[in-house]
């Protein structure tokens, strides 16, 4: 990235107004415990290869979280700057520094390898920390390029192709780190002899979307989030008609939402509880409602039918709401509210889950919805840990990021 004089000036401007508080609240807020202070401070002195040295030695996607942390809940939330008018505008700052270059040092190979299942953002951080302390790894992926979920959910707007390929790029370049694309692990893997080639296994393969038992869910046109958002990573999607229905209240709702408008003129979002009761972010749902999209509430969908024209229509029931102690208020269907939506499409953007038939097979023991850890993160298998979206249902990169830290750490006490 080249920057202009005009906007060099204006990174240094911001980078001078941070106060380098001792005991900094930004460092708390930041789940990868990045030094903000001292990578700003090098951005003002310009040595900018310092200032991406610092990012990078604690989150290996330093430039991925720069563009999709949330970060007006951690480290700009948490920023001192807030109590005087304007937080220091940190992802600004960390995209900047991102661009640069700097030189590691090479470490010397232990005789110690670990087998990553999962080329995601857990996964790939996992695999950094490992080679920088000469451990030989060895990743598996089941697609054809790095990336898991960044490649599936998010949308070029929010994620550019730019800053994927810097902190792939420098992951992968390390001589320590090999990846196997389109792999896929054996039905019943004999971890015996797996654990003979490699001494640990990191599972990190995360989650894929809850499946929908419901009348009608088989249509054409009928889509699950991830499908859906992947559809709409083109710059230039294929139209899909004039009305699109999300189903869902997260923020993965919100972004099928507001892509929807690339491949229609209309876009309803329709959720089981009331506004006040989503799980998407206020940001989430703002940028939503500026768009244009179609907000409605207390509706839960029941089934999916076509008339003999074959026009596709989505059947709701309305619910009120019933408080529960200690829980968000439960939706219950109010008897003979049932209404029908003509659309196009459909998109289930309604949570996700862990794969339970993949676990089975592995021999990893399940709980209710995901599978069983120790506070070491080991699975029920000697050897085998798990990270990722897979251990809490679902988190930020950058949260991911610190787990694969902690996973690393773990296991180099156990060598």
């Amino acid at each position: 990235m080249r920057n202009t004089e005009k906007e060099k000036i204006n990174i240094k401007n911001e980078a001078e107004r941070c106060l380098y508080c001792y005991d900094a609240p930004c460092i708390k807020g930041c789940p990868a415990h990045i030094n903000i202070p001292e990578f700003i401070k090098a951005i003002r002195e310009d040595n900018v290869s310092r200032a991406s040295r610092l990012i990078y030695e604690e989150n290996p996607l330093g430039a991925v979280c720069s563009e999709i942390c949330p970060v007006e809940e951690l480290c700009m939330g948490n920023c001192t700057m807030n109590k005087m008018g304007k937080a220091i505008n940190i992802p600004l700052l960390q995209q900047y520094a991102t661009h640069a270059d700097y030189k590691s040092e090479s470490p010397i190979f232990t005789g110690k390898k670990v087998a990553i299942i999962g080329g995601g953002p857990a996964g790939l951080a996992a695999a950094e920390f490992f080679a920088r302390e000469g451990i030989k790894v060895t990743i598996y992926e089941k697609e054809k390029i790095p990336g898991g979920v960044l490649n599936k959910t998010l949308p070029f707007e929010r994620l550019s192709q730019g800053a994927k390929d810097r902190d792939f790029t420098k992951i992968l370049e390390n001589k320590f780190i090999e990846i196997k694309y389109n792999y896929e692990l054996p039905k019943k893997p004999d971890w015996k002899e797996i654990l003979k080639i490699h001494d640990a296994v990191v599972i990190a393969t995360g989650l894929r979307s809850k499946p929908i038992k419901m009348i009608g869910i088989g249509h054409k046109n009928v889509f699950f989030a991830d499908e859906f958002l992947m559809m709409m990573q083109k710059k230039t999607p294929k139209k899909l008609g004039n009305h699109i229905v999300v189903i869902g209240g997260g923020d993965v709702a919100m972004d099928c939402a507001v892509q929807g408008f690339k491949s229609a003129n209309k876009v309803s979002v329709y959720y089981r509880r009331s506004r006040s009761e989503m799980p998407a972010s206020t940001e989430e749902r703002e940028n939503a409602d500026n768009t244009g999209v179609s907000m409605n509430y207390l509706s839960s969908p029941n089934r999916i039918t076509r008339n003999n024209s074959g026009e596709l229509f989505i059947e709701f029931v309305q619910n009120r709401l019933e408080e529960v102690k200690g829980r968000r208020p439960r939706p219950v269907p109010i008897k003979d509210s049932n209404f029908k939506v003509m659309c196009d499409v459909i998109v289930f953007a309604v949570g996700l889950e862990s794969d339970k038939k993949f676990f089975k097979r592995l021999g990893i023991e399940m709980g209710n919805v995901l599978p069983e850890i120790g506070e070491d993160y080991q699975s029920s298998i000697d050897n085998v840990y798990l990270i990722g979206d897979i251990t809490n249902g679902g988190g930020t990169v950058v949260e991911a990021v610190n787990m694969a830290k902690e996973v690393v750490k773990i296991i180099l006490e156990e060598f």
